[in-house]
């Protein structure tokens, strides 16, 4: 019987090629489409501004990220492959897949809420400065990483979350619970999701996008700031120098005003002391006259 079901298509030429799922296998098949839609939805925001927050930092730059990657992903990688390799042995695989995914959002939770809005509390700016007088130029790249150790961990835990929970976590898990009939049919499914995500995620991007151009502008003019003397600081110190220099301009139209005010007072005083110094000359003349 089950030859002959295979024998016999069961769908039309059109449906085989559009949507090839029968109606009892939606219960299998959504969990996973929708998980798979999530996990690259994440990675989608993770990619771009994981590169942002390394780039855009006080003192580090793009020469940051090869450093970044051969000091830190490369070993993190190792670590969490050995990792891996004790817990799948002790471990089911389905326990396994939902503790590495809850530490992963934990973590991203966490930067999030506490290591991102008290970075200028934890970044050791100062003894960076210190490294970066003593060590050559070529080391910049690895002090900043130092100088930045939040957003290099942020980096770090974005870059793995590409390779561990699409390329080993995801397709473990499918493999696991997906027959080989189903794989011919579902897998093409999946990708549809992975597909549809980049683009589901415009709107938080292009917020991204304003709060990344913002960094942007900040960093330039902090660094245009350290060059001269005069600014120093993030995104706080460039609003308030924005409201300051609002203040200045009023200050300076007040001042115009008072200036031009005074003036026209002092235009009509001196016209004043010119009709009184005329008419009394012109009396003291008349009284001469007569004299």
């Amino acid at each position: 019987m089950t030859q002959t079901t295979d024998s016999k298509p069961p769908f039309g030429k059109l449906r085989s090629f559009l949507w090839p799922i029968h109606a009892y296998e939606l219960k299998k098949l959504l969990p996973m489409f929708f998980l798979f839609f999530f996990i690259n939805f994440n990675y989608t925001i993770l990619r771009d501004t994981k590169d942002t927050l390394i780039v855009t930092a006080p003192g580090s730059g793009a020469e940051a990220i090869p450093f970044l990657k051969v000091w830190g992903v490369l070993p993190f990688a190792i670590v969490f492959m050995i990792v891996y390799a004790k817990l799948s042995n002790k471990m089911s695989k389905t326990k396994l897949f939902n503790t590495l995914i809850i530490t992963f959002l934990c973590f991203f939770v966490f930067f999030a809420l506490v290591l991102y809005p008290a970075r200028d509390f934890l970044h050791p700016t100062e003894m960076a400065d210190r490294l970066q007088a003593y060590l050559p130029a070529g080391f910049k790249g690895l002090v900043a990483l130092f100088r930045n150790w939040t957003f290099a961990l942020f980096y770090i835990m974005s870059e793995l979350w590409g390779s561990i929970a699409i390329s080993l976590l995801f397709w473990g898990f499918a493999n696991d619970i997906t027959r080989v009939s189903e794989s011919k049919r579902f897998y093409a499914m999946f990708g549809l999701g992975a597909n549809v995500a980049p683009s589901v995620t415009g709107t938080p991007i292009g917020t991204d996008q304003v709060w990344s151009f913002s960094i942007v502008e900040t960093a330039r003019v902090d660094q245009i700031g350290r060059d001269v003397g005069i600014l120093e600081g993030a995104v706080p110190q460039v609003v308030v120098f924005e409201i300051e220099d609002r203040a200045e301009v009023r200050r300076a139209e007040i001042g115009v005003a008072l200036v031009d005010g005074a003036s026209r007072g002092a235009v009509a005083t001196n016209r004043g002391a010119l009709t009184r110094c005329d008419t009394s000359c012109g009396e003291h003349a008349r009284r001469n006259y007569e004299s």
